[in-house]
């Protein structure tokens, strides 16, 4: 990724982690604002590094056991700074929920994968765990004990509570995307089909045609998951390929300067991706930029 692409996700990580700490820090002696920053500081460099580990994996060595370890490492530091310690059992709590909170963003990330058209509803579950770990470190377990007066209930929030929370609030936010969020952007689509529908069509009716590939080529079709898959495998068997550097940033459309060199796609590649044939590629970390050789203008991004 780019160095542009790097710095909002740092500005975002350290803005979410202050955020959290406001919420997750209950302790306001005079050590309140030390606590708050070591908090903040803590877990923002724990996604920092998180992204750093995972986007530096070859292609081959990424799979959900290596993305559920890198994200257990995360959520152990998250858990450390927002479980009180005055349980006997406070190691525990902290493992097994760093655990469920691991193989719950495992689980959203190869729905996320495999299952694009399910972003949303994987969005909205995502924050539906977000929200039950602020609701749990503000309550604490202790309080279930107390309302209830049954250590079986404590044991029962400690350590199975969090998924629980999880599917509640994920399926309130999914509630509000169905019923208010979903109808509004359905009906902004349809409105600007509305609006391209009046704008004249071309000569021939057909599609609009893309910059730098001729006037008789249709636009790319996006990818399916197989074709990703092989193509990467096609131009980058091993994942030792990372031709540009981090600092450039290149989407489609920009032109890649001269001093980036470009390279022909294997047989084996024109036969994954029919539709490539004729086009060049590079490898920009973990992007595959597809490339008209002729005026070097970057027509596809294929993310690892």
């Amino acid at each position: 990724m780019t160095a542009t692409v790097e710095r909002n996700f740092l500005i975002v990580a350290a803005a979410l982690s202050t955020a959290v700490a406001i919420f997750g820090v209950r302790n306001f002696g005079e050590y309140y604002w030390i606590n708050l920053t070591l908090a903040a500081v803590t877990v923002a460099a724990a996604a920092a590094t998180w992204r750093w580990l995972w986007m530096n994996l070859k292609p081959d060595h990424r799979s959900p056991a290596s993305f559920s370890v890198l994200t257990f490492g995360f959520w152990l530091v998250v858990w450390y700074w927002y479980v009180d310690d005055f349980y006997a059992d406070y190691w525990t709590i902290v493992l097994v929920n760093a655990s469920s909170c691991a193989i719950l963003c495992t689980i959203f990330c190869v729905v996320n994968t495999r299952w694009p058209s399910l972003r949303p509803q994987v969005i909205c579950f995502a924050l539906g765990l977000l929200a039950s770990c602020i609701a749990f470190w503000n309550l604490q377990v202790r309080l279930f004990a107390d309302a209830h007066g049954d250590a079986r209930v404590e044991f029962l929030a400690a350590y199975f509570g969090l998924p629980i929370w999880t599917l509640a609030f994920g399926t309130a936010f999914l509630l509000v995307w169905l019923l208010l969020l979903h109808p509004l952007v359905k009906w902004r689509a349809q409105a600007q089909r509305v609006v391209a529908a009046t704008r004249p069509a071309s000569a021939n009716g057909a599609a609009p045609l893309r910059r730098g590939r001729g006037r008789d080529q249709p636009p790319l079709s996006p990818l399916r998951f197989d074709q990703r898959v092989g193509l990467w495998k096609c131009v980058d068997p091993d994942g030792s390929k990372r031709i540009i550097d981090s600092r450039w940033y290149f989407s489609v459309g920009a032109r890649l300067p001269p001093s980036i060199e470009i390279f022909a796609l294997p047989a084996e590649a024109e036969r994954v991706v029919p539709q490539y044939r004729g086009l060049n590629y590079v490898i920009a970390r973990d992007e595959l930029l597809i490339v008209d050789p002729r005026d070097r203008e970057v027509l596809a991004v294929v993310s690892a």
